[in-house]
Parts: C-alpha cells; sequence; structure tokens
C-alpha cells in the first residue's frame, strides 16, 4: 500500500518546482547569530584567527577571509574544536590563552591571546560516533526509484549536537562515472528541510532518508547503473560508524541524502 500510495503522488510531485539539490561538503555549516563579541589570536605565521563562541558549542573562525565554523569536541585539556577537517584547540597558560589551529593540509598556526579567562567549554558537543546508534527503517519503492529511511539515537544518557545534514561516505565499485551524492530537501523524502542544527537527547530518534533511481539514464547515454554496496555515517564529533550494507543502483552516478530530521515515522503525513 505504501509503494502505491506514492505511485499516486509521483504525478503530483513531479509538477511541482523542487529546490535544487546541493552537494554535500565536508565543513558543518552553523548559524553565526547566537555568536559572542569576536576575539583576536595572534599567530605566529603572520595572519590572525578571529574567534566567536557560540553558546551552543560552536567556534566561528576566520583565517584569510576564510569562515569555518567547528562543533566543540572531546579535549584531555582545555577546549577544543573541530568540523571533521580542521581542529582549533585553546589551553590556559600564565595569563593568556595558547592555541592551535590545525588545518586539513596540515598545515599548523600557533596562536596567543592575552586573557584571564579560557576559551568557554560549552555543556554541549557534537556527538561522537561511539555515542550514537544507527539502524535501518522502512525503504519504499516507486515508479524507478528507491528510499530507505535511517533512524539514529544515542547509546547513553547524555545530550549531544547534530548539524543540519548528515555526512556520508558510500563504498562503491569501480565505475567510469564516480558515485555523488546530493543533498535534497524534496517532498518526495518527506522530511522537512532541517534545523542548522539538532540537540539529540536521551530517547528520541531523528531520521533521515537516502534516494536512488534504478532506471539508466539512456538519454545521456549511460547503459548500466553503478553500484553501491554500502556506505558509513560520519560523526560529527568524530568517528564513523559501522559500515552499512546496501544494494543500490545508483543510475544517474548520484544518491540524494535528506537533512536529520525530528520527525522519525512521519511519512504519512507529507506533502
Amino acid at each position: 500500500m505504501r509503494a502505491l500510495k506514492y505511485l499516486m503522488l509521483l504525478p503530483v510531485l513531479s509538477a511541482c518546482q523542487q529546490p535544487a539539490p546541493e552537494e554535500t561538503g565536508g565543513q558543518l555549516k552553523m548559524p553565526s547569530a547566537a555568536a559572542s563579541t569576536p576575539v583576536r589570536y595572534t599567530c605566529g605565521t603572520g595572519g590572525d584567527v578571529v574567534v566567536a563562541y557560540d553558546e551552543g558549542g560552536v567556534a566561528h573562525l576566520t583565517l584569510d577571509g576564510q569562515t569555518m565554523n567547528l562543533m566543540a569536541t572531546a579535549s584531555p585539556r582545555g577546549s577544543a574544536y573541530t568540523d571533521g577537517k580542521a581542529r582549533w584547540e585553546v589551553v590556559q597558560e600564565e595569563g593568556q590563552e595558547v592555541a592551535r589551529l590545525t588545518l586539513a593540509d596540515g598545515t599548523v598556526h600557533q596562536c596567543v591571546r592575552p586573557s584571564p579567562t579560557a576559551a568557554p567549554a560549552p555543556s554541549l558537543t557534537a556527538c561522537r560516533a561511539d555515542q550514537l546508534q544507527l539502524e535501518t527503517g522502512e525503504a519504499d519503492a516507486a515508479m524507478g526509484h528507491r528510499q530507505q529511511e535511517m533512524r539514529l539515537s544515542l547509546k547513553g544518557e547524555r545530550a549531544c549536537i547534530l548539524p543540519q545534514w548528515p555526512e556520508l561516505e558510500l563504498v562503491t565499485q569501480k565505475a567510469a562515472v564516480p558515485v555523488k551524492i546530493e543533498r535534497t530537501s524534496d517532498s518526495y523524502f518527506a522530511a522537512p528541510q532541517g534545523q542548522n542544527r539538532i540537540e539529540l537527547k536521551p530517547h528520541q530518534t531523528v531520521s533521515f532518508y537516502l534516494g536512488w533511481g534504478v532506471i539508466p539514464h539512456e538519454g545521456e547515454g549511460e547503459t548500466k547503473c553503478p553500484e553501491v554496496s554500502g556506505w558509513t555515517l560520519k560523526a560529527p564529533g568524530g568517528g564513523q560508524l559501522a559500515s552499512v550494507p546496501a544494494s543500490i543502483t545508483a543510475c544517474g552516478g548520484k544518491v540524494t541524502v535528506s537533512a536529520f530530521a525530528t520527525n522519525a515515522g512521519a511519512r504519512d503525513g507529507a506533502p
């Protein structure tokens, strides 16, 4: 019955103008409106780093005109923030803050600023892989399309923060055209755009959806669809969850992913 309902909805959905998909990226996109007054760190490499610390656990950092939004993560001493690529660490030493910015290419900036207090240590931090439990939800099929619901919950009793979008890595066979991941807020997924970030609490479940086509794009010269045999979910606070086996024919060379949403299982009320 569920598949039949999607078949009936498909003509209506195709007639609606859908938002253009957005390709995924590694950097978390967080709002800066709630950030504190920016503070400036002087770095030995010649440039300055400007940081505004968000009460929700985000360091909005600017270096040479480039802005990075780094979520708080576990640190053996002081405070640490990361987006999975760059890492910003701050400790209090002899009346000043000593900071270290490590970029994805291995570049390290050593920075300082006089201050009687260290960078704030937020009560909530980005969710780590060891805090999360991933389960496979329901699957649905319609004309030339498949979608799979995934559900994410906490293992323990300590809340943590998730970004708006999941970050996935696909396991694929060698193909002439690599398979890409595209973000979508298409109503076909029945998942809303989602919040800029979600506080995942104990006994709460969030969901996201994977979608893919099963009919080759013959008009584009595609006669055989690329195969995806599995995927992994990266945790924003570090680590990745166990690989999820899959059997996906990614026609058109892509898999679509929706934002995290707190209304798991609410597709029956979809527009």
